[in-house]
């Protein structure tokens, strides 16, 4: 995807709000604009990237996806979880504080930066995807409000800026389809998993597409006031 397109489906914001959201373009818009730039390569598959001895970390055709804007998708893990609630409750809570707790052996953690995509995935059973967000800090110790606020067990993380919860939610099995390689899976055991931008775009896609054909559409999910830094 060019430039422009990518920026334009990452950072649209309406007049007046904080939030980024669909709307802007409209549905169908953002599926045009998808379509106008298919030039990034499809090679590393949502299998490849959980994968260390095939990630980014080990081959060198990575350099041809941008550094300054990495792509991952941040699986909710259940040791993270406060008790007595659903997983997408609980992970909806972190993300309308703005917070996402990253432990210190997440294999990805030092390269998290400002600016990064990210995928919020929920693992077996439910297998779904259920909102994007742009990260706006490093990974890092709380600080103590932060530790005090945090409903998760994790010490560190980063904070997220323009949250987008999305309704409905996307299976895993709609993505996977789209996904050129028949070794895909839709479990990971990290936390926190690299994917390519192309992955990344085809997951919005299908979430486009799905709000589209739900009645009504899916609205932003408002962000945490002083969680955009």
């Amino acid at each position: 995807m060019g430039e422009e397109a990518r920026v334009r489906l990452a950072r649209l914001v309406v007049p007046g709000q904080d939030t980024p959201f669909f709307k802007p373009l409209g549905y169908q818009g953002v599926l045009r604009e998808l379509a106008k730039d298919r030039t990034l390569s499809s090679e590393r598959t949502l299998a490849q990237a959980a994968v260390p001895s095939i990630g980014c970390g080990t081959d060198p055709r990575c350099r041809r996806y941008a550094p300054e804007m990495a792509h991952y998708i941040f699986n909710f893990v259940k040791s993270d979880a406060a008790t007595g609630l659903p997983a997408r409750d609980q992970a909806a809570s972190f993300m309308r504080l703005g917070m996402w707790g990253v432990s210190d052996d997440e294999r990805y953690r030092n390269a998290l930066a400002p600016g990064n995509l990210v995928l919020i995935y929920l693992g077996a059973p439910e297998r779904e995807f259920i909102g994007h967000a742009e990260l706006a800090s490093a990974a890092r110790d709380w600080t103590p409000p932060e530790t005090e606020a945090y409903p998760g067990n994790c010490s560190s993380g980063v904070l997220l800026a323009h949250v987008n919860e999305w309704d409905p939610s996307v299976p895993m099995s709609a993505v996977l389809p789209r996904i050129d390689s028949p070794q895909a899976k839709a479990d990971f055991e990290a936390g926190l998993v690299l994917i390519s931008a192309n992955e990344y775009e085809i997951a919005l896609a299908v979430a486009a597409e799905r709000a589209n054909s739900s009645p009504g559409g899916g609205d932003p999910l408002p962000v945490a006031p002083g969680s955009e830094r």
